[in-house]
């Protein structure tokens, strides 16, 4: 009985983490993340800024898939971060801001 109650809890948290998820994609913006972004950016969360070994563990894949990922997961961030503060341009390192 506790089990199945325990089981039927984890079902309905888990069916809202994905509707949560789904909520907060936007087909219509581009920089919106993938379902399997989200859960990347998820996993790193949840194990508490893991070594990037630690992270291919979890996921199961090799380390170089693992930091693809990660850098991905960076520039989407960089990404929105400029679209938010109205830049168009990346800075090149050395040369000044961009206004």
């Amino acid at each position: 009985m506790l089990q199945d109650d325990i089981h039927s809890i984890y079902l309905k948290l888990k069916l809202y983490y994905y509707r949560r998820i789904f909520r907060k994609m936007d087909a219509k913006e581009d920089d919106s993340l993938t379902a399997l972004e989200t859960f990347c950016a998820e996993a790193i969360y949840g194990l508490g800024l893991p070594t990037l070994t630690e992270f291919a563990e979890f996921i199961n894949v090799s380390q170089p898939n693992a930091a693809y990922k990660i850098a991905n997961l960076e520039e989407r961030f960089r990404e929105k971060n400029q679209i938010r503060r109205g830049r168009t341009r990346r800075p090149i390192a050395g040369h000044g801001e961009i206004h």
